[in-house]
């Protein structure tokens, strides 16, 4: 009897070290198809202009970001045009004329809300050893008619779970908790139409969709890498 539970608990021990390198070997070809860990830390700033459609409306946005504390978000929403910025422990917000300043206590939140309007395009796999991120392979599923690896992204704050085409090793599907219109819902996100920038590739469409609806379609228009952008864009507008 000793002997069969021996057996069991390295057979186990086994699997889950084949699932484990396996999986690695997945997320690892993934990161090397939009050109690697090296090419994504060599971001020091972006420029990019994009156009989200939701809600019946058209949105054009542009957001500038230089460096880990530069932080610029345009857009024209309803015939009114919007400006946030935040330049280190400082923040902005421009509406109709009308500056108001962040106050110093509420910085960190308004940050995570710039922040998050390019959360869409950030891959939940880059620099996984360091976030202290795991993974772990669920099955194949197909996604758009594509077989695909799915894969539970095991994080500190919450846990998702990302496709990954088969074949093209790309990123195509996210499911996770999205904050919308001050409300947390689950939601997918598909990505697709990845182009070239530079040495990068990135995906130029995102759809967010809850319960089979959709929410929200961001097209990435243009992107500019590591450009120089004038620090004039971040101060008090």
């Amino acid at each position: 009897m000793k002997t069969k539970l021996v057996t069991l608990v390295m057979f186990l021990f086994a699997a889950a070290y084949a699932n484990s390198q396996n999986v690695d070997m997945i997320i690892n070809k993934a990161i090397s198809q939009i050109g690697g860990e090296k090419a994504f830390k060599a971001i020091n700033s972006f420029e990019y202009d994009m156009t989200m459609v939701g809600m019946g409306m058209e949105m054009p946005m542009k957001i500038y970001k230089k460096g880990d504390d530069k932080f610029r978000l345009e857009m024209s929403f309803m015939g009114q045009d919007m400006i946030s910025i935040l330049n280190g422990n400082k923040g902005w917000t421009k509406t109709a004329g009308n500056v108001t300043e962040v106050p110093e206590e509420a910085i960190n939140e308004f940050k995570e809300q710039l922040t998050s309007q390019v959360d869409v395009f950030d891959m939940p796999f880059m620099n996984y050893k360091e976030k202290g991120v795991s993974f772990e392979l669920l099955g194949e599923e197909p996604v758009d008619g594509m077989d695909a690896y799915k894969i539970e992204v095991i994080s500190d704050d919450a846990n998702s779970v990302i496709y990954i085409d088969k074949t093209t090793n790309l990123l195509v599907k996210a499911s996770t908790v999205q904050n919308i219109g001050g409300q947390d819902m689950d939601a997918d996100i598909y990505m697709s139409d990845y182009k070239s920038v530079g040495s990068l590739k990135m995906p130029h469409k995102v759809q967010v969709k809850s319960g089979g609806e959709d929410l929200v379609q961001v097209v990435l228009n243009s992107v500019k890498i590591n450009e120089d952008i004038d620090d004039s864009l971040f101060q008090k507008p």
